[in-house]
């Protein structure tokens, strides 16, 4: 039984000491495989580490030429820069000039619309001009009726007749003094504003010695009327030498005082047609800034954006990007600008840096009282 024993274990210890070798044997040949297989990788990654010191250096190189055309772009950057600075206030000068010409065509369609309304009036009052020499026309044939039987007042009768062609000369001098005044007056609208305010004022005179015209025609047909109202004498056997000649004088007289109105209508449509192809230009009214009105500027400025927001582009120096600022700001409406102090302008050039200035400059509270 010992022996048995002793023989199993020698068994035991000959196969540990067998499988102690085969597996030595088998875990050198894994390390020679595994040994190869990590020189093998190690070439791989030599190879692979030399093409990539290669893409390095072809990448530094890369950065450098990238840098130095960073540079240049960087410069060009800075004058495109300049560029686009001079061209937005050339843009906004372009801009103020384009707002001015509106003005001003605003201006000149308000003057033609009064010059029509006048033209209209004038118009009317045509008619009632014809109509009262229509009357004077009627008041003369009852003159030479009553003359066939008032030969004795025939005297006071010439005496008045003669004051009444010197009233109608009058008249008739006026009408062509008014006629010479309407031809200088449309040579005058062809030149520069001044000759157009000469216009004007030519055109109110005209006005004035119109209305001159048509009062001593009122006070004239009072005294016609006056002297159809006296009782006729007596009628004599013969009539006055000389009575007929001057009845038909007085026709004439008349027919002339009805084209001389003729003329001055036509040359009132002329001056107010040449008067109305070019008006002057309103200018800016200086306004006087206090200096501060003790209220905070936060508290003039809109913290949402109203129903009612005006076009700050009208104003001379405020251009889109401005606009937009000025609207981040609170600033809508002319009337935020027009009530700006002293101070209150410096917090606007404090919180618009890169247009520091430009509401002084402008005159920006001036333009904003004359568009509320």
């Amino acid at each position: 039984m010992t022996y048995l024993i002793g023989q199993i274990l020698v068994c035991l210890i000959l196969a540990l000491l067998l499988g102690a070798v085969f597996g030595w044997w088998l875990r050198s040949s894994a390390a020679r495989t595994r040994e190869a297989f990590l020189q093998e990788d190690l070439r791989v990654a030599n190879g692979r580490l030399a093409d990539t010191e290669g893409e390095y250096r072809r990448a530094k190189a890369r950065l450098e030429e990238a840098e130095a055309e960073r540079a240049q772009v960087s410069q060009r950057c800075i004058t495109l820069e300049k560029a686009t600075a001079e061209q937005m206030d050339e843009l906004d000068n372009c801009r103020a000039e384009i707002i001015e010409l509106n003005n001003s065509l605003t201006g000149k369609e308000q003057r033609i619309t009064v010059i029509e309304k006048e033209s209209r009036y004038w118009q009317k009052q045509a008619p009632l001009l014809q109509s009262e020499i229509g009357k004077l026309q009627d008041t003369i044939a009852d003159l030479e009726k009553t003359q066939a039987a008032s030969e004795g007042r025939m005297p006071l009768l010439e005496t008045e007749i003669r004051d009444y062609e010197a009233k109608l000369e009058q008249i008739q001098e006026q009408y062509n003094a008014l006629q010479r005044e309407h031809a200088d007056l449309t040579v005058a609208a062809q030149g520069k504003d001044k000759k157009i305010r000469s216009a004007e004022l030519l055109l109110a005179s005209q006005t004035s010695k119109t209305d001159s015209a048509l009062q001593a025609k009122e006070n004239l047909q009072r005294e016609l009327d006056a002297l159809r109202a006296r009782p006729a004498p007596v009628a004599q056997a013969s009539e006055a030498p000389g009575n007929s000649a001057e009845l038909e004088h007085q026709k004439r007289t008349i027919e002339d005082l009805r084209a001389a109105l003729q003329e001055c209508e036509q040359a009132r449509a002329q001056a107010q047609s040449a008067s109305s192809v070019q008006q002057p230009v309103p200018q800016q009214v200086e306004i006087e800034i206090p200096d501060d009105d003790g209220i905070a500027t936060e508290s003039k400025l809109f913290t949402e954006r109203p129903l009612r927001v005006d076009n700050l582009k009208r104003i001379k120096g405020i251009g889109p990007k401005l606009e937009t600022m000025l609207n981040d700001l609170g600033i809508y409406q002319f009337e935020q600008i027009a009530m700006f102090t002293l101070k209150d302008l410096n917090w606007v050039d404090d919180n618009l840096t890169a247009f520091k200035g430009r509401a002084r400059r402008d005159n920006w509270v001036a333009q904003a009282a004359g568009l509320q």
